[in-house]
């Protein structure tokens, strides 16, 4: 049987998120967005951070690879009362077929080879309309990848990549720390983070 990573069965299982409840950054971004506003998240997992933006009155689509995260948020959203568009597709398959206010990528870049995420990376800032917004999160190379993740951890960032990939955007928050959580089954992870959120320029 081949080995799968920790959140499948967490996803199968119907268990609380284990990733967690929205990313902060996302929740700011609520006070600020208009409702009605297109949000794309990429590797949209249980919908911890889409969900509250189609709460919130946004126009959202989700796109996961994995099966048992589709259903566990179509459910999730169906339980809450909202709609939101659910894809289950490679995300460098997806073809981007609008631009949007909002594109987020939270913790699922570094999971591509290195090709592949530099070619969707330049695919989400075209997709994005001016004076839009990208949330990205990436695991970087200052450490090895976890050991139970080092399969599936394919494309690690240098350190500062993805703040240089966005040089030319206004920088709306700037983060490089180290994350230490666990996840259920008691496997605990230190992981070295970059995270942004950037404005493509009006211009652009």
């Amino acid at each position: 049987m081949k080995e799968e990573p920790f959140w499948e069965k967490a996803y199968r299982d119907g268990d609380v998120d284990p990733f967690g409840s929205a990313s902060p950054e996302v929740l700011e971004l609520l006070t600020s967005l208009r409702s009605g506003s297109s949000v794309l998240d990429l590797g949209c997992g249980a919908g911890r951070n889409v969900l509250p933006c189609a709460q919130a009155g946004m126009l959202v689509t989700g796109v996961d690879v994995s099966p048992a995260a589709c259903s566990r948020i179509r459910t999730i959203a169906n339980d809450v009362s909202v709609f939101l568009n659910v894809i289950q597709e490679d995300i460098r398959r997806f073809d981007f077929p609008r631009r949007y206010d909002v594109v987020i990528a939270h913790g699922v870049l570094h999971l591509l080879p290195q090709v592949d995420r530099v070619e969707l990376l330049d695919r989400i800032k075209s997709s994005t309309v001016p004076g839009g917004l990208n949330v990205i999160a990436v695991f970087t190379n200052s450490l090895p990848a976890a050991l139970d993740l080092a399969k599936v951890t394919l494309g690690l960032f240098d350190e500062g990549e993805i703040f240089d990939a966005y040089r030319h955007w206004e920088i709306i928050l700037k983060r490089a720390y180290t994350m230490c959580d666990e996840h259920p089954g008691g496997i605990r992870h230190e992981r070295p983070v970059n995270k942004i959120v950037a404005r493509r320029p009006i211009d652009h």
